[in-house]
């Protein structure tokens, strides 16, 4: 009996029998490549075996392209194999089910961000026993960790979505520390109640948004509480929507602690990590395979090139993933990080539907929010407004900032270096905030 398994009746997976004998999380960081290649060939053997014997969507997919598990001999040949697109899991809860019913144990639901229409939304289901490993493997492997003991506050949704219940449920299981479950964005949720609580608990660490962290901040301030003195965060974790260096900076700054950004999806699960350099995530080598692809064409791309993500899910049998299309623009650098891990890391580049496109070009949002955020009068919210008239940046400035045609201009002519011709600058006192995804990225063309 274990904290993991107090019934004392969990069987790990094969494979990580194998490769994980100690069951050391830690472990696979430091593996060679050749050995990292070889549990992903293994485990990807076992899903695509696994799908095509025991689902049909898999097993017509497969015969749709010519193709069988047994084609599979190496890591090249997955390119054989038909790729997994998001609209065909749209209100298909059950299409990737390849367990008996009974053994599924949690269901997730998307959060609707992407969702076209009532009854669309994607499903991500889980057995018990995938819930153990992800439990136990997802703790992050840098130095960037959680300490036992760490007030842990999840300032993440916990209803629909899975990012709340999940990080609760690894940092209960993984990593010792003392987990508060405030929430975002629910009826209980309230921000100012939040920033009571890190201040009378005394907290260490927070897992929340880049925006919910800003919003935090705000909501301490008019409210007379120093954050800095009255919390005095050790470190924060952010997650659930993408951000810039410089709007991470900002963070760190207001807060006075580290910032580490986590990556992952509903479909997908944990996909990275960083690490205290801060330059890229740790990709989760024990838990998926990755490639990037040509989003036109299909095509792999090398190393160090900017496509789109496609995840295969290793050692899933609830509802496995082969070839997912995430719909990100990311590149992955295969060269050693200065920490001295040897996992491959993701640069993010934000989603493809998100990618701004400027006078027939297109720029990622995270660049163009790098550069906004380096401007010192830029407050902490902005917004890109597509409409027939062109670009319009809506903005904050900080407080005691004059709104002058002059600081318009210049502001105008600074982003005009990256997206081009920008139709207006407008400058609004606030843009609201709300308990949910932040909208940057608004499209009025039609």
């Amino acid at each position: 009996m274990n904290k993991l398994d107090p019934l004392g009746t969990f069987q790990w997976p094969e494979l990580f029998q194998k490769y994980f004998p100690n069951q050391e999380p830690e472990h696979i960081s430091n593996w060679p490549k050749k050995l990292v290649e070889e549990y992903h060939q293994k485990a990807i053997e076992f899903t695509l075996k696994h799908a095509y014997n025991n689902n049909t969507y898999y097993q017509e997919q497969f015969k749709n392209h010519n193709v069988t598990p047994e084609d599979f001999t190496n890591l090249d040949d997955l390119e054989k194999f038909p790729f997994l697109q998001k609209d065909a899991l749209r209100g298909n809860p059950w299409l990737l089910l390849s367990v008996p019913k009974k053994e599924i144990s949690h269901i997730h639901m998307s959060t609707g961000t992407t969702s076209q229409s009532i009854g669309d939304h994607i499903y991500q289901l889980h057995t018990w026993e995938e819930f153990y490993t992800i439990s136990k493997y997802i703790k992050p492997n840098t130095s960037a960790n959680i300490d036992p003991g760490d007030i842990v506050i999840i300032a993440l949704p916990y209803e629909m979505s899975s990012a709340g219940i999940s990080l609760h449920r690894v940092h209960e299981n993984s990593t010792n520390s003392i987990v508060v479950n405030t929430g975002k964005g629910g009826f209980y949720s309230d921000p100012l109640k939040t920033i009571i609580i890190m201040k009378d608990l005394k907290a260490d660490v927070i897992l929340t948004t880049p925006s919910y962290a800003m919003y935090l901040s705000e909501i301490a301030e008019e409210n007379g509480i120093n954050i800095i003195k009255d919390i005095g965060l050790k470190k924060m974790w952010i997650t659930g929507e993408g951000c810039s260096n410089s709007y991470r900076d900002r963070l760190q700054n207001i807060w006075n602690c580290k910032v580490f950004r986590n990556y992952g999806s509903l479909e997908c699960g944990p996909l990275g990590v960083e690490c205290d350099e801060q330059n890229g995530f740790h990709i989760y080598e024990s838990f998926i395979h990755m490639e990037v692809i040509n989003p036109q064409t299909g095509d792999i791309l090398p190393p160090g090139n900017i496509g789109e993500l496609v995840v295969t899910s290793l050692n899933r049998v609830g509802a496995p993933l082969i070839r997912y299309r995430v719909q990100d623009k990311v590149f992955i650098e295969t060269a050693p990080c200065p920490c001295g891990r040897k996992t491959a890391r993701l640069f993010l580049r934000g989603r493809i539907q998100d990618q701004l496109a400027v006078a027939g070009q297109s720029f990622s949002p995270f660049q163009a929010e790098d550069l906004l955020y380096k401007i010192p009068e830029m407050g902490n919210s902005h917004q890109f407004i597509f409409t027939k008239s062109g670009l319009t940046l809506r903005i904050e400035l900080k407080c005691g900032i004059e709104n002058t045609p002059e600081l318009r201009d210049k502001i105008k002519c600074q982003m005009e270096y990256i997206l081009g011709e920008i139709h207006k600058i407008e400058v609004v006192d606030k843009i609201p905030r709300t308990g949910g995804k932040t909208v940057r990225i608004i499209r009025e063309e039609n």
